[in-house]
């Protein structure tokens, strides 16, 4: 007679299943997930637990997170407050990096006076979904990142813009994120997206020419409380599709 345990087999729950469903690895595929436990740390990603939360739990882990990250990696924030981030790593085409979380995964700026909250510097090839971001003269910034998908998150009380794809950020896709409250430091500046440069700015994130952050699609977002243009996108970027966005 087998007296083997049969090993547990738990189901993801639906917004970790979502998440990683449009994953090109997970692409097509509904499953159940065998959970083995395990003292070690996964070659590629964090795990995901039973209660869909990763092992991420300060800044110092997340910081090491992400210095390590590589292609096809899976980085979960667990609920809590975490410092500004930069990236500066990439995934490859077909197998992105992700850095996912809660809404209760709050990224948070240093003040409306101060720098960028979530800064991707020439980082091409992330996902970054469903946590929040907060705070910072700036809310993300993607400069020359292209292949970037910013879905489900909430971003807001920011000094200036929300988002903005900039220095030629191309192919970025901007799906079902909440903006509220931006401009807290400067009115005029305060956009909830912001595609492009301004040709006054052209030297600095165009090379002295147009800033091609082409092909952007802003796609199903919710932008309230912005004190400038809830979307803009600037003279010299082309390709860009806006469609089903509420704006109030």
């Amino acid at each position: 007679m087998d007296t083997e345990t049969e090993t547990p087999v738990y189901d993801l729950n639906m917004d970790i299943y979502y998440l990683l469903r449009e994953e090109p690895f997970f692409a097509g595929m509904s499953r159940s997930v065998n959970k083995h436990a395990s003292e070690s740390v996964p070659t590629a990603g964090v795990r995901i637990t039973d209660d869909g939360c990763g092992m991420l739990r300060d800044d110092a882990m997340l910081a090491a997170a992400l210095r390590a990250a590589r292609p096809g990696d899976r980085i979960v924030l667990a609920p809590g407050r975490y410092r500004p981030i930069a990236i500066d790593r990439s995934g490859r085409r077909g197998s992105p990096i992700t850095l996912c979380g809660p809404r209760s995964a709050i990224v948070a700026g240093r003040g409306v006076e101060h720098g960028y909250t979530v800064h991707l510097d020439r980082a091409a090839h992330w996902r970054l979904r469903g946590f929040s971001v907060e705070g910072g003269q700036k809310g993300i910034v993607l400069d020359a990142s292209d292949d970037v998908v910013l879905r489900g998150l909430r971003v807001g009380d920011t000094g200036d813009e929300a988002v903005h794809l900039r220095t030629g950020s191309s192919d970025v896709r901007v799906i079902g994120t909440t903006i509220r409250r931006t401009g807290l430091r400067m009115p005029a500046f305060g956009e909830g997206i912001y595609v492009g440069s301004a040709a006054s700015n052209w030297c600095a994130f165009g090379g002295c020419g147009p800033d091609r952050s082409d092909g952007a699609v802003l796609l199903r977002n919710d932008i309230a409380g912005t004190t400038a243009e809830a979307i803009d996108v600037k003279e010299g970027t082309t390709g860009c599709v806006i469609r089903g966005n509420r704006l109030a």
